[in-house]
């Protein structure tokens, strides 16, 4: 097992020198992912074709899929045809000024997806393939809870000790000026562990997105359609005497819309407040250059009547850790505990809300595995100082490529905070060819520096058990191990004289990758107990490679707090690429992958 100690830091160090010597040379290198990016396997047109088809048939009714798509010849004459016929370009990673690097991502309707002549003007060679049989999914398996936890110690929940984190410094304080993002089902950003450092909310399955549309206001309430029927509203005191505002419904049955009807019919409805019942809750906002000015019914009765609906909210992504509280909605609960990230966002002339609620608890316990902060109730984290980014690409539909895509994406152009570390604890079993995702991935390593932690997978021994994401490239897979000490919390299981002091996990996939790639990288703890949303049993226990591969990205994030904090000045050049890259060069500038390589 490869422990993370103070010789790694010193790699690091050594890694990022090199890195900025490269940046400082005077030849403008490109960012192409290299030859091993040409033994991608694809189909054969037509059944390329015929597959991208049969993915719009077996997902549910998204509006959009979002694709990678690799063109047989120049990337810039394939993105031409796809704006051409009414594609929309998500990302280009040559900028419009090359095809040295050989893919881009889009998103494309039903319609045109079902166009076999359109699709045949892109000049396809390989495309992601998201068929509803093979989604991605967490990878963990449950291991039940435990309530009685006020009296251990915390590296009995969260075991650090096992990755030598107090050889780092003192374990309170470690990971500071480090973001690390996860991709995941969503983080409960109100979690009493995580709340104030949860910098950035995103979710790609737009599960609750809703439009805002413009009313006009000529006297201090409005009439606004309720169950059928038309209801007066009076507006919060604070729009009184507005001309202008927007107002949407956010409708609990339509958040379920993308399901198949006989799915739909179980579930009945998405049950925001958790009361039992399926609820409309009518939001108005007023745009403002100084910040937007968000105001909900909190109780969904089409009156603003208490303080708390009165009371000034904002977009979540324009907070600061002083007033995280202004960017969360609050619904009145038994335990006060119910709480989801108000984000709102603009496309074209369109204006939207969404609430960043979760999809089960798995992204909450990854996110505390890495920095979780509430020493007085037993939960610590690898790195209790780091900020968060919450990246949901999970909904009750299950985790799509599209929403994938789409998140890796916003994870480093959204205007706010760049990624140190992103952790996917996602995934499914590698398949007959090289992942397509892993261009994207090195890509932004190459532009960022940022490191990927991915799990392995829970299938044990055997061919093609790893999981897909990862599989090759400069991504850090990471499989599981349990120590004696594990062994004896968690499990109540007598650790034997003859066992030894750190074991793999018999669940923990092996590899090697099917590109020949010697996966997993490394191995990690594979068992916690960790954050959990709040407004449930706010921590419980998990085990796999899911939480092994968190546990190593935190480690991490400890050390490039450490890196940040005592070689400050070889770290600015690292800021300064990044930058520079993010900012769209018409020649990308320099490539960060021997930083990341070094791990």
């Amino acid at each position: 097992m490869l422990k993370f100690s103070k010789s790694l830091i010193a790699l690091l160090v050594i890694s990022i020198l090199y890195s900025c010597g490269v940046a400082n040379n005077k030849d403008k290198s490109s960012l192409s992912p290299g030859p091993r990016e040409e033994a991608l396997v694809g189909k054969q047109e037509g059944d390329l074709l015929g597959a991208l088809q049969t993915e719009l048939k077996l997902l549910y009714k998204l509006p959009t899929y979002t694709v990678i798509l690799v063109p047989k010849g120049g990337v810039q004459d394939s993105i031409e045809k796809l704006i051409a016929g009414g594609g929309k370009l998500i990302y280009d990673p040559n900028n419009r000024t090359s095809s040295s690097i050989p893919f881009y991502i889009a998103e494309l309707t039903p319609d045109q997806i079902n166009d076999k002549k359109f699709l045949k003007t892109l000049n396809l060679k390989a495309a992601s393939i998201d068929s509803g049989k093979s989604h991605a999914r967490p990878v963990e398996s449950p291991a039940g809870s435990k309530e009685e936890f006020a009296a251990f110690d915390f590296t009995k929940f969260i075991p650090t000790d096992s990755v030598k984190i107090g050889e780092l410094g003192d374990p309170k304080e470690l990971g500071k000026n480090v973001v690390v993002a996860v991709l995941d089902t969503g983080v409960d950003a109100s979690h009493p562990a995580l709340s104030d450092r949860v910098v950035y909310w995103y979710d790609g399955t737009e599960q609750t997105k809703t439009e805002l549309k413009k009313i006009i206001v000529s006297e201090d309430s409005i009439q606004v359609e309720v169950e059928g029927e038309k209801k007066k509203v009076l507006l919060p005191k604070s729009l009184k005497g507005e001309s202008e505002i927007y107002s949407a419904t956010i409708d609990e049955k339509m958040i379920l819309g993308l399901i198949d009807d006989d799915k739909r019919e179980e579930k009945e409805f998405f049950d925001l407040n958790k009361n039992g019942t399926a609820d409309k809750f009518i939001v108005f906002v007023k745009r403002d250059e100084a910040g937007h000015q968000v105001y909900m019914d909190l109780d969904g009765d089409a009156k603003f009547l208490t303080k708390e609906e009165n009371e000034t909210k904002i977009d979540f992504n324009t907070t600061s850790k002083e007033n995280k509280a202004s960017g969360l909605v609050k619904f009145p609960s038994r335990n006060n505990m119910i709480q989801y990230p108000i984000i709102l966002s603009e496309e074209g002339d369109k204006f939207f809300i969404e609430l960043g609620t979760t999809e089960g608890s798995h992204g909450t316990h990854v996110a505390g595995i890495i920095a979780a902060n509430d020493p007085e109730n037993g939960l610590l984290g690898a790195a209790p100082q780091a900020q968060i980014m919450s990246l949901r690409a999970c909904g009750n539909y299950g985790c799509t490529q599209s929403a994938i895509l789409k998140s890796l994406v916003k994870a480093f152009y959204n205007g706010k905070v760049i990624p140190d570390v992103i952790n996917i604890s996602l995934g499914s079993h590698e398949q007959n060819s090289r992942d397509i995702t892993s261009l994207l991935m090195n890509d932004l390593s190459a532009k960022f520096g940022t490191v990927f932690f991915i799990s392995a997978s829970n299938s044990g021994a055997g061919f093609r058990s790893l999981n897909h994401f990862g599989n090759s490239g400069a991504a850090i897979m990471v499989g599981a191990n349990v120590s004696k000490k594990t062994y004896k919390d968690q499990y109540n299981l007598p650790a034997t004289s003859e066992m030894q002091d750190e074991t793999l996990f018999s669940f923990s996939s092996l590899g090697p990758s099917y590109t020949g790639e010697m996966k997993p990288n490394i191995v990690a703890p594979g068992a916690a107990i960790s954050s959990v949303p709040a407004s449930g049993q706010y921590l419980s226990q998990m085990n796999g490679t899911s939480m092994s591969s968190p546990l190593a990205a935190g480690a991490f994030a400890a050390v490039i707090g450490n890196i940040k904090a005592k070689e400050a000045g070889e770290y600015l050049e690292i800021e300064k690429i990044r930058k520079l890259n993010q900012e769209g060069q018409s020649v990308p500038y320099k490539s960060l992958l021997p930083y990341v390589y070094a791990m």
